[in-house]
């Protein structure tokens, strides 16, 4: 299956009127809002007044080394620091999330992507098994290979997942 990178575009808008400085955070959470990574922050020094701009973010590549999981939220939020007296407007509008294909097509269960399924894609998922609603790589499992062993992708790398993979190395697919 194409591997894929979960994205995502919207168009933003953003304006202050003193250009002082004052962040626009965009943060994005894989566990529900229980924690928050930082992903994009706008600062008004520099930034057109008035405009909406279309902003792409790779979210894999924003929460890494975290997984991507199910339970994925974003936060956007604007701080105009105590004493200013800014006007600060933001808006964010039409939110897409998406997935890149990235053209190289790899069975499932080839893990290490080196185009065979074999005993080191095996090696690989044993270190990743982690059970049910187990979100986080356990030690010695990458968070990519995290991301690449949940194969029926409900966020864990459980028995199911392993039947998936199971089923298709006895295939040789």
């Amino acid at each position: 299956m194409p591997r894929r990178i979960p994205s995502s575009d919207s168009p933003i808008w953003w304006s202050n009127d003193d250009q002082d400085g004052d962040p626009f955070d965009i943060d994005i959470s894989n566990d529900d809002g229980a924690t928050w990574i930082p992903a994009l922050t706008f600062s008004d020094i520099g930034y057109p007044i008035e405009s909406w701009s279309a902003q792409d973010i790779d979210i894999a590549a924003a929460i890494a080394p975290e997984p991507v999981t199910a339970a994925m939220r974003f936060r956007f939020s604007v701080a105009d620091p105590v004493g200013s007296a800014s006007v600060d407007e933001a808006g964010v509008d039409a939110v897409k999330i998406f997935q890149v294909d990235c053209g190289q097509t790899f069975s499932p269960c080839d893990l290490n992507e080196d185009g065979a399924l074999d005993l080191d894609d095996y090696a690989i998922f044993a270190d990743c098994l982690a059970g049910p609603d187990v979100t986080d790589p356990p030690g010695g499992c990458a968070g990519e290979y995290f991301l690449r062993a949940d194969l029926d992708p409900d966020g864990d790398v459980d028995l199911r997942d392993f039947n998936v993979c199971s089923a298709n190395l006895a295939a040789g697919q």
